[in-house]
């Protein structure tokens, strides 16, 4: 069976339709390409205003402390002691203030005392990659993203030579 993409306007089976439980044959009316380019210009978008970000770490700090399926033992009694809006009028001018002074720098919320609470007094807001441990930590799968940060972040300490790594990634 084939839809038209509201979006694209091409006919697409049905299997390459983005999934719906809303529509009477469960699938929407927009096919999978252009719902994934569609939120990726969304991401790209809004990944550089502070208040995006922040309202991000926010739900981020609150699902690590909750814990809910128990997978993050050193949360185990971590909580949360401030108010969405206490920790927005903090973070919103700290990634103002973070992303003039580190552009392309993944910025991360840490906590002072690892031991302690998520709370104003003892956040703090750090490179992503300083906050993940740097080279201290096994390295997860390598994504693009991380890739990105760890190369940024190394230049910046004129750890490495930004011209030395984009002429090896155009001889690739």
């Amino acid at each position: 069976m084939l839809k038209i993409c509201r979006q694209c306007q091409c006919q697409k089976q049905l299997d390459e339709m983005k999934k719906s439980k809303n529509k009477l044959d469960g699938r929407d009316n927009i096919c999978n390409t252009c719902h994934n380019e569609n939120n990726s210009k969304y991401r790209l978008k809004h990944r550089l205003i502070p208040k995006s970000i922040a309202k991000k770490a926010w739900y981020r700090i609150n699902e690590r402390a909750l814990n809910a399926r128990g997978d993050l033992p050193s949360y185990a009694k971590v909580e949360v002691r401030m108010t969405e809006d206490e920790f927005l009028s903090w973070a919103i001018p700290r990634y103002q203030q973070w992303m003039s002074l580190h552009p392309g720098i993944t910025p991360s919320i840490n906590r002072i005392d690892p031991n302690g609470h998520y709370e104003i007094s003892n956040i703090n807001m750090v490179s992503w990659y300083e906050n993940a441990g740097g080279p201290k930590k096994p390295p997860g799968p390598i994504t693009e993203s991380r890739l990105v940060d760890f190369i940024i972040h190394k230049c910046a300490k004129n750890l490495l030579d930004p011209k030395r790594i984009a002429k090896l990634l155009l001889e690739k």
